[in-house]
């Protein structure tokens, strides 16, 4: 096409030049001036211009021809390129449009397939385009699942003019059933006609099982979750009730309390006493990490001296190290003194790397903890954080094992390992603890010459801490249950007659009289009738629960005094205290506890040859009867009741001295029992005992806050702890029996 153009251009140009040059040439000859071919010259010239002019328009034509014909070549060129491109783009659009992977479709407004892709075909089970569109006549009906599903899709459709990702689930040509992911237009004429639908298809079917594995999966684990609750929350009751039995007889047996043992009935309840203590730590370490695993585990902040509660851990593990002649050291830099954090979990810590400290360290070797401010931790307070070390020359840990020592079930491998017992729980729930203080724990350790467990808290400064609810909160008025001269009347409200029974015994071998209510309903007409010096209430108890009955105690004007001393399963203390009880024990119940309760209701006070009554609350036999004997040992009358309406009853009727009340009962729990004890005036008084293996949250201490005297874990507390607790909440008119 260029070489045509550029021989056009040259014949036109040769052409105009030869039409000018004619005429020149003939004027050149006039200018020889031979005179007598002067009229000849002159005719020639204008021979030559009629030839000029002729050139010149014949040249003119001759281009206007060859460009028009130009012209027209180029036309056609740019013609027969359009053409290429659009057969290249039809062969493109097909060649898509037949191996597309989604399904491509065309649909009219009478909703027929006008077109359809063999990806669309094999989304639907069928061979070809062709047979599916042969048989795909109604749309709605025939493919759909839930032809209202297209119903809907196609309202969509004819209201916005566009859908994307609609999911459906639709019918293979076999019957078998896949989603669907669709995405559509409306083709509509310059006048806004409709003309048709265009759309495409995605099989979503793997993702859909995807997701519904992923539910599925979702929901078995939600499941697994809810029954690893209910699971532990079934330990916690069902291993801790027994447990109540194991360790309170064992330990009155060890105690002497009905004589003297031969050395191998002392060395075999010792082992038995020691192993269900060792269960019970168990226990509670598991449950203690499912709940810091479940985000279930809350902190109780409050203010504490940080130097005592160091010192009391030593003061545990003192008589450990005593045996092996390991020295204790307690270093404290002196500016820390009280601070605000969960007392009782860093209590637990420290006493964790204590014990481990002292186990792992070889006969004539050190333990000490230092305890010094760490100013990188900061909590927005004064004080910005603590670091406390507890130090060891044992051991030590091999610097591959460092990093794994905090896992749960692992201990530290060495040549110790296999003499010592313990759980592989302890680090590992130690750590978190302190986590949940915003806090970190780290090991230092060299094999052969000791180990440094440290760990960091951003604590700020605080108040000196107050008084416990026990001492500060919850007065003592003197009861009706044993006045000055006579042993003081106790109702035990316990459904579990072991339990019971074990009250009754600490209680009466202190010189206290025992009554016992094996139900809410029970312990509420005893501690109205019997105005008791002391109420112990079980929360778990039949008819009323502890948490009722201890509610209609406290409201009502004749047992509003009652001290009530919540013994259960549930470690709920806040929610006792909230309530109106007195005290608050955890089973198992152990002699020293329920002897301190005692001490400080002053019941153990009351002159000789008369017993202070206490009421025990609770469902479980063998607790009441772990009480029973405790108390009766020590020369206390106990009063039992198996459940929440019983523990009422004798309540009101005994005004014992104090009641001892377990959380976790049937039909009316320890909390009713409370609310109600605190309700009557006849009961209102009495000093309440939570003696319960439940563990509280934070709403439930709330629930007892103001309303108990003392909250205790069963198992977790001694005979003497106990009785203790019992001498200290009975009123100080009262002398203590003689035994």
């Amino acid at each position: 096409m260029a070489k045509l153009k550029a021989f056009l251009l040259s014949a036109a140009v040769f052409l105009l030049i030869l039409g000018i040059g004619y005429p020149i040439i003939g004027r050149w000859k006039l200018s020889i001036g031979l005179e007598e071919r002067r009229v000849r010259s002159v005719g020639v010239a204008k021979e030559g211009l009629w030839l000029w002019l002729a050139s010149v328009w014949g040249s003119a034509f001759v281009y206007i021809i060859l460009r028009a014909r130009l012209r027209a070549q180029e036309a056609e060129a740019r013609t027969q390129e359009a053409e290429a491109r659009t057969q290249e783009a039809e062969r493109s659009y097909r060649s898509i449009f037949e191996n597309a992977v989604e399904g491509i479709y065309q649909i009219g407004p009478d909703e027929r397939y006008m077109t359809a892709n063999p990806a669309l075909a094999r989304i639907y089970g069928y061979e070809s385009p062709q047979e599916f569109m042969a048989t795909g006549t109604e749309v709605g009906r025939q493919l759909y699942v839930a032809p209202e599903h297209r119903l809907e899709f196609m309202q969509q459709l004819a209201e916005q003019g566009v859908v994307k990702g609609f999911e459906s689930e639709v019918y293979r040509r076999d019957g078998s059933q896949l989603w669907i992911s669709e995405n559509a237009r409306a083709v509509r004429d310059a006048g806004g006609a409709l003309l048709s639908y265009e759309g495409m298809i995605t099989d979503i079917t793997e993702r859909k099982q995807a997701e519904e594995a992923m539910q599925e999966a979702k929901i078995a684990a939600e499941s697994a979750n809810l029954a690893k609750s209910q699971f532990l929350a079934s330990m916690s009751h069902e291993l801790r009730t027994p447990l109540n039995a194991i360790i309170g007889f064992s330990e009155v047996l060890v105690e002497g309390l009905f004589g003297d043992l031969n050395e191998k009935q002392d060395e075999y309840l010792k082992d038995i006493l020691e192993s269900g203590r060792h269960l019970l730590s168990l226990i509670n370490d598991i449950l203690d990490l499912s709940k810091v695993e479940a985000g279930r585990m809350e902190l109780e902040l409050g203010s504490f001296s940080l130097p005592e509660a160091l010192s009391n851990g030593l003061t545990m593990v003192r008589e450990r190290a005593g045996r092996h002649g390991i020295a204790l050291s307690l270093e404290m830099d002196p500016a820390i003194a009280v601070i605000e954090a969960d007392e009782r979990k860093v209590k637990q810590v420290v006493f964790n790397l204590l014990s481990n400290a002292v186990k792992f360290t070889p006969d004539g070797g050190q333990v000490g903890i230092t305890a010094a401010l760490d100013p990188s931790l900061r909590s927005g307070q004064a004080l910005g954080g603590v670091r406390i070390t507890v130090w060891d020359t044992g051991i030590g840990i091999a610097p591959e094992e460092q990093d794994r020592i905090f896992e749960e079930f692992r201990q530290a491998g060495g040549a110790y390992d296999h003499k010592q017992e313990g759980t592989g729980l302890g680090l590992s729930l130690a750590r978190k603890f302190v986590e949940l203080h915003g806090g970190r724990m780290w090991v230092e350790s060299e094999i052969g010459r000791g180990s440094r467990f440290s760990f960091a808290l951003p604590v700020g400064t605080a108040a000196e801490p107050e008084e416990a609810p026990e001492s500060a909160e919850h007065p003592i008025a003197g009861p009706e249950g044993g006045t000055e001269g006579e042993a003081p009347l106790i109702l035990v409200v316990d459904d579990d007659p072991q339990a019971a029974k074990l009250l009754r015994l600490y209680l009466e071998g202190v010189g206290c009289r025992v009554e016992v209510a094996q139900d809410g309903e029970e312990a509420y007409d005893k501690a109205r009738a019997l105005r008791p010096a002391l109420l112990t209430l079980d929360l778990l108890l039949p008819k009323v629960d502890g948490w009722d009955l201890l509610v209609r105690l406290k409201e009502e004007p004749e047992t509003r005094e009652i001290p009530v001393v919540i013994v259960s399963i549930l470690d709920e203390r806040g929610k006792g205290f909230a309530l109106g009880a007195t005290d608050y024990l955890v089973k198992p119940v152990n002699r020293q506890e329920l002897m301190q309760t005692l001490q400080r209701l002053n019941l153990l006070e009351r002159r000789s040859g008369e017993a202070v009554t206490i009421l025990a609350i609770d469902d479980d036999p063998m607790a009441v009867e772990l009480v029973e004997v405790i108390l009766s040992g020590e020369g206390f009358q106990v009063l039992k009741a198996s459940g929440g309406e019983e523990g009422l009853a004798v309540a009101r009727r005994e005004i014992p001295a104090l009641i001892i009340l377990d959380l976790l009962m049937p039909e009316v729990d320890g909390f009713a029992v409370l609310e109600r004890l605190r309700a009557d005036p006849a009961t209102a008084a009495i000093p309440v005992v939570i003696l319960t293996s439940k563990s509280l949250t934070l709403e439930e201490k709330e629930r007892l806050s103001g309303g108990i005297a003392h909250l205790a874990r069963k198992g977790e507390f001694s005979r003497q702890a106990f009785l203790e607790t019992v001498q200290g909440l009975l009123p100080r008119a009262v002398s203590r029996p003689e035994a």
